[in-house]
């Protein structure tokens, strides 16, 4: 599979993933309105929203790692490795934490190498950690805007993913090379 390919795999992966999260911030703020939503609702859309996630950040790990170098590379490690955690509710804190630990370095790995889906993992990652702080405040009305964030900076990211192929042709020196591998 081309890189060009698995990034848009990717990219449609980070697209649905934020719209299934979009999905659970209506549930969360309508459970609060209308109280009798079932569990099994926001379980199912938590669930499903993760493993979208942990798909479109495989992808972009393979896609763009040639660009975003070992500490891009590092950061969708430990966002994936937290994300497994916190899914399996095996230490879903220290999970979580490594969660916004990887997301944090790849937004760092993809601001300086000017890749697109940069702004929107910043906003991934805001709405992430406004989502886990609210969490234990009991304030599930901002934990439902800060999942709305969250699944914002995903679709954000998965469309910038989907566009970012020109931004990729323009590599040149060294880098090129082993992008093209």
């Amino acid at each position: 599979m081309s890189r060009e390919r698995l990034l848009r795999l990717s990219g449609l992966a980070a697209i649905a993933s934020g719209v299934v999260l979009l999905l659970l911030a209506l549930t969360l703020v309508a459970d609060r309105l209308v109280p009798g939503i079932p569990d099994l609702v926001s379980s199912t859309l938590r669930l499903g929203a993760n493993i979208l996630v942990v798909f479109a950040l495989t992808g972009l790990y393979f896609a763009l790692s040639a660009w975003t170098g070992r500490l891009g590379q590092v950061g969708i490690v430990l966002a994936v490795v937290g994300l497994l955690l916190f899914m399996a509710n095996f230490y879903p804190v220290v999970g979580w934490l490594l969660f916004l630990l990887g997301l944090f370095l790849s937004a760092v790995a993809s601001t300086r190498a000017g890749l697109r889906i940069g702004p929107g993992l910043w906003l991934w990652l805001i709405g992430s950690g406004f989502a886990f702080i609210t969490t234990f405040l009991g304030w599930p009305v901002l934990m439902a805007l800060g999942v709305l964030i969250s699944g914002c900076g995903q679709v954000w990211v998965g469309c910038s993913a989907r566009c970012e192929r020109p931004a990729l042709r323009r590599v040149s020196g060294p880098e090129a090379t082993v992008a093209a591998r």
